[in-house]
This record gives structure tokens, sequence and C-alpha cells, in this order.
């Protein structure tokens, strides 16, 4: 039976240097799904049509169109969700892809009966009104996670700025000459040796008891080691914003 599947004409990326080509992510989709024999017709620039021969094909293609959606226009979606966001460029690019890999993983099978259900019906599918309709609990999941992902970026840029006066204030006091070594391990825990070689260890976690006691310490010079392999970055980084020239990292 003739399908057609329709895109409209609308910005859903923050920047695009080429026409998002529907026609031949589609065509992909069908090959994966052993439909790359059916011939896909251009109606119009926003318009494709196919010939499907059987309920056989017709379920092969809703699972072509169903991962066309969830997967190819995935990343463009989210991109038009940040794009709304009051954010700047650069830091919308930040955003992205933290909201593109916290996002929950739909079940292709469900969306798959959804679209072959709908075509069983219906001749003519519009992607963008599909995807705001018909999957609108996917969409609202993908939004959600936009949502999460932009109040994160706040809380970190909230910490980095409390890090960085602490470090201006950090500067401006008195030292006591005092060096410190500070050895990060892969555990995410950490070890504190002070001038006097007392060293005291830390459990994973304890970022802001670590950060409270050097601070107290006063150190003129920090040492430090960074073997976590990743598991204190956030440690690392607010040692070097909180001391700033005070550390020398190896």
């Amino acid at each position: 039976m003739p399908t057609e599947a329709e895109n409209e004409d609308e910005n859903k990326v923050v920047k695009e240097s080429e026409p998002l080509s529907i026609r031949a992510l589609l065509a992909r989709r069908m090959r994966l799904c052993g439909l790359g024999h059916v011939e896909i017709s251009c109606c119009s620039e926003s318009r494709l049509m196919l010939n499907i021969a059987d309920d056989d094909e017709l379920r092969l293609f809703a699972r072509a169109l169903s991962e066309l959606m969830l997967v190819d226009l995935r990343y463009f979606e989210f991109a038009r969700m940040v794009d709304m966001l009051p954010f700047s460029v650069d830091e919308k690019k930040k955003i992205l892809p933290c909201a593109l890999g916290s996002a929950p993983e739909s079940d292709p099978n469900m969306i798959s009966e959804r679209v072959f259900d709908y075509l069983c019906d219906n001749s003519l599918l519009n992607l963008n009104g599909f995807l705001r309709f018909r999957l609108q609990d996917v969409i609202e999941s993908w939004q959600v996670s936009v949502d999460i992902a932009a109040e994160e970026f706040l809380l970190i840029e909230e910490y980095n700025e409390l890090l960085e006066i602490l470090g201006l204030f950090s500067d401006v006091r008195p030292t006591d000459g005092t060096d410190v070594l500070v050895i990060l391990q892969p555990d995410g825990s950490c070890t504190v040796t002070d001038g006097d070689k007392l060293r005291i260890d830390c459990a994973p976690n304890s970022n802001e008891g670590v950060l409270s006691m050097l601070t107290g310490m006063a150190p003129s010079h920090i040492t430090l080691f960074d073997f976590s392999n990743g598991a204190c970055d956030k440690l690392c980084r607010a040692i070097c914003l909180l001391f700033g020239t005070h550390v020398e990292k190896d």
C-alpha cells in the first residue's frame, strides 16, 4: 500500500551546516531493517512516498521509522529543546551532551508497535506530528533530561564561582609556610600529609571535609598527585580553584 512520511520544514538544531536529509536517514534505516529494495520517492521537499507490499513489510517499515525517530532525530530534538534554554551558545554546547547522556532509553519494540498500529489505519505519517502527539511520553522524558542537565550545569557553575571566591580569599589570607602533599587515590579517597609528616587518610566522597581541612591548614604550597583516574576529578578541580597558584600538580 502507498505510505507517505512527511517532515515539516523547521529548524531542529542549534547550528546546522547542511539541511537535514530525512530521505537519506530513512533509506539507511530501511536498509538495516531489510527494506533496502523499497524505493523512496520524493513528492516534494518535505514529503516522501513508498510502496509497502504487505503487513510484513509494513512492520519492518514501522521498525525503521521508530529507529529514525528514537535514534536519528533524537539528537536534533534534544538540540531544539536545549536551544530554547536561556543560556549562551557555549553553555548550550556543554548542556546538550549531558542531557543526551542521561536520557532514559525508550523501548524500540513498543514504539515500533505504535507506529505499526498507526500505519495500519493511516497512509500518511507526519514525523513531527507523530513525535509531538503520539510519543508525548518520550518527548516529555527527553525534556526532563534537558531540564535536569540545565539545573546540574547551573549548580556546577555556582559551585565553581564559590570556589573562585574562596580562592581569592585564600590568596589574601596569611599562610603559615606549610608544605602539604595531597595524593588522590583510584578508589576516590585521598591522603594528606603536612609539613610535620603527619598523614591523614580521607574517605571517598569527603570533598567538603578535605577542602575545609586544607583551608584551615593555610598551606603556602600544595603538591598534588592525582592517581584517581577520574574518581577525584571534582576534588582535584576544587583544590586547584581554591588554592590557585599555591598548587603544584604532578
